[in-house]
């Protein structure tokens, strides 16, 4: 059976932000995701992206097949039917599709699941029964280079979320969790200084890097807790008298837009795997906020990475570093909650 999207977005589980609209389910934030179970010998689905975008920032997916990595593909089409899976047994099978890149770089667009022999069943969806998590980020959050080798350059290729500490965070916690992060983006000013590609603005809107003027309804997704890690690349600036205070000004305005739409969240501010600088930064926003009376603000520093023993693309840290990271702040978290 084929199903459009109309026919399916009812009968799939999704994880993350899922924007649709004009008949296509986008897959844009990094874990961005959609599960369904089918008896179909084969599955696939007709994808859209641009690849305008060039080769090197087409997006990837990864699938799943009841829990067990399957395939991963990417995108080179503006608009093709690719091959998910194929169990060819005719039984019920869990399939989870899953976006491995970056939101910033390219989108996923679903127009239709093509099932060969078979159609969307009901099922049980394993029960996540962790707290809910929201995390902001930039590279590291989105597992930028985390593939790639010793000093070599990045490349999308390199990128894939499920290994980066936010990911680990939530699996090792068995919580549902959003990602709004882009590589070289920041709080206030991005790694060359523009204002512009920052990532607050992220927030109140469902897939920023599709439809801007597309709302976000917060009521489909109320974590528990907030993970901040944004910095890293305002730090290049950050002896900049207006960028000091541009970023505490634009850090204070994220937390009260996330407390007005969440108001009982707690919050973890982080940094310092590729960036200490800005410790005693953040630290001010923490103790304004709390003397502004806001509850439930924590600070939680990571260790800097072992640039020489553990660093890979661009001096990203590597999947050892992000799963350390991902067990610290998972063990906080649970100690905070």
């Amino acid at each position: 059976m084929n199903y459009r999207v109309k026919d399916f977005e009812d009968k799939v589980k999704t994880e993350g932000r899922i924007l649709v609209k004009d008949n296509v389910m986008y897959l844009s934030h990094s874990a961005s995701s959609i599960s369904f179970f089918t008896d179909a010998r084969v599955v696939e689905a007709v994808l859209t992206t641009d690849t305008g975008v060039g080769m090197e920032n087409l997006p990837g997916i990864r699938v799943y097949v009841d829990g067990r990595r399957g395939r991963d593909i990417v995108l080179d089409r503006d608009e093709a039917c690719y091959r998910l899976a194929s169990p060819f047994d005719g039984r019920k099978h869990l399939i989870t599709v899953i976006k491995i890149t970056e939101a910033a770089m390219s989108h996923v667009g679903i127009k239709e699941l093509k099932l060969d022999r078979g159609e969307l069943l009901d099922g049980f969806f394993p029960e996540k029964n962790g707290p809910k998590l929201l995390f902001f980020g930039d590279s590291i959050t989105c597992g930028y280079g985390v593939l790639g080798g010793p000093n070599t350059i990045y490349t999308v290729r390199d990128e894939d979320v499920t290994k980066c500490y936010a990911y680990v965070t939530a699996k090792l916690l068995n919580s549902e969790f959003q990602i709004l992060a882009a590589s070289g983006h920041g709080m206030y000013v991005d790694y060359l200084r523009d204002t512009e590609r920052v990532v607050p603005p992220f927030f109140p809107v469902t897939a920023y890097h599709v439809d801007k003027a597309a709302e976000y309804d917060f009521s489909e997704f109320v974590p528990e807790a907030c993970v901040i890690n944004l910095g890293t690349n305002d730090c290049n600036f950050i002896k900049d008298e207006d960028v000091i205070e541009g970023y505490n000004s634009a850090y204070k305005k994220l937390v009260y837009d996330v407390r007005a739409a969440y108001p009982d969240i707690k919050f973890v501010f982080t940094i310092g795997t590729l960036c200490d600088i800005m410790n005693e930064a953040i630290e001010r926003v923490a103790s304004e906020l709390r003397a502004e009376g806001v509850e439930g603000i924590h600070v939680f520093f990571l260790p800097f990475q072992d640039a020489e023993k553990d660093s890979v693309s661009d001096g990203h840290p590597s999947p050892i570093t992000q799963y350390k990271d991902g067990e610290r702040l998972a063990e906080f978290i649970r100690s905070i909650l």
